[in-house]
């Protein structure tokens, strides 16, 4: 992981009315420092120590994120460049200091003038030294993936029953229109089925984006996880939907395996999605041009 430009010598860079301390990730106007939480700050260090260069999102995620943390990056990422351009007053229309790069990332475009301190030790990641000490679990825990192959099989499988069970309900849709009905809740009929039929491609998409090994399989996954993992739980209960043919003892054993896998996909997603695995993953453009090559 890199680190956000301060490598050895902790540096202070001046530009306009601000000063940047580079060792401690601190904001100043006027002399006056400036009240910008850490990863805000430690995101300006990153562009400002790049000034001039294009720093991708992806850049971004593996400098301020620890290998193996799972959050949503973009909404977090988004919000830390509001904050940044809130403390500095940069509009983003007309950009003083932080430029937008549409679908890429970000570049520092104010002038910068650097003044070298002393030498120092090279400063860790926020990871290490911002948070506080985690026991031995939580790192196991951070560090653990699967192999890659091996959660991507995982995952498509739980995807396959969902499909099935939304495939299951459309099928069927007159006698689950019936359950409800003697449920006493025959207006769910009508916004289950239309989710189930819209789920499908959603369901397709996320087969192919993973079997085919996309790059940001990963990132695309956490855009859907706020909306995703609670319509996976509604679904939960859906084999009551058959417990006239099932059963209700087999109905409530099915639901309460159906309970898992919303966690399930996070931590497949995530051995996926883990910088390890994503070192090991060479992308068949990069196969194609090496076999060019040859």
């Amino acid at each position: 992981m890199q680190n956000s430009g301060c490598r050895i010598f902790t540096t202070v860079m001046r530009f306009g009315n601000f000063e940047l301390d580079c060792a401690t990730a601190e904001l100043y106007k006027d002399g006056r420092r400036l009240k910008l939480q850490d990863q805000p700050a430690r995101l300006l260090v990153l562009l400002a120590s790049r000034a001039g260069t294009l720093v991708t999102r992806a850049d971004i995620q593996e400098t301020l994120w620890a290998d193996g943390q799972f959050v949503e990056f973009e909404h977090a990422i988004n919000v830390a460049v509001k904050k940044i351009r809130e403390a500095l007053d940069d509009d983003p229309l007309k950009p003083r200091f932080i430029e937008t790069v549409p679908k890429k990332g970000y570049r520092f475009i104010g002038a910068i003038d650097v003044e070298p301190a002393q030498p120092a030790l090279p400063v860790p990641p926020a990871s290490v030294a911002v948070e506080p000490a985690r026991d031995d679990e939580e790192i196991l825990e951070r560090e653990f993936a699967l192999p890659a192959a091996r959660a991507r099989i995982l995952f498509i499988a739980v995807q396959v029953v969902y499909l099935t069970i939304y495939c299951l309900a459309l099928l069927h849709m007159h006698d689950v229109a019936v359950v409800l009905a003697e449920a006493g809740i025959p207006w769910l009929a009508v916004p289950m089925l239309v989710g189930a039929a819209a789920s499908i491609p959603v369901r397709l998409y996320l087969i192919f984006t993973v079997g085919l090994g996309h790059p940001a399989a990963g990132m695309k996954y956490r855009r859907m996880l706020p909306y995703l993992m609670p319509w996976d739980w509604l679904w939960a209960p859906s084999p009551f939907l058959a417990s006239s043919a099932i059963g209700a003892e087999w109905a409530l054993v099915m639901s309460i395996l159906l309970a898992y896998p919303p966690i399930s996909q996070l931590i497949l997603m995530r051995s996926i999605d883990h910088p390890r695995n994503r070192r090991n993953r060479q992308s068949p453009a990069v196969d194609n041009a090496v076999t060019n090559r040859r």
